[in-house]
């Protein structure tokens, strides 16, 4: 999951690819592979997208091909928080990191504090 959820600890993050989260991993209908699974957890339908809500995570991060731009997820739970633009390591095609929050939450720290941590790790 990366540097993020390792440098907040208070912050609840969940990882849509199962590597970390055996329910997600063991979820009915994934793909599996050896990088995690695969399944369209932005679509609230879906048996990661019904899970996530569940579980009611603060943040969703997923690194795109592309910018899909300003969409919100999760049947309109999750809004764009964050949206950096990076060269990939592996090709030449951009690739996004994209930072979804949840709506209506009451954070126990600020924005500010993501957002700086998100600018350190990119």
């Amino acid at each position: 999951m990366g540097a993020l959820p390792f440098y907040t600890p208070e912050v609840r993050w969940l990882d849509t690819y199962g590597l970390t989260d055996s329910e997600i991993a063991h979820l009915p209908g994934m793909n599996k592979y050896r990088t995690g699974v695969t399944g369209d957890f932005k679509d609230a339908s879906t048996e990661i997208g019904k899970h996530i809500l569940s579980r009611k995570p603060d943040f969703v991060m997923q690194w795109l091909k592309a910018n899909p731009g300003n969409m919100d997820i999760l049947n309109g739970n999750y809004e764009v928080f964050q949206t950096c633009p990076l060269k990939s390591f592996d090709s030449q095609e951009p690739v996004t990191l994209m930072l979804w929050k949840r709506k209506k939450n009451s954070y126990l720290f600020t924005e500010e504090l993501i957002q700086s941590l998100v600018l350190c790790v990119i």
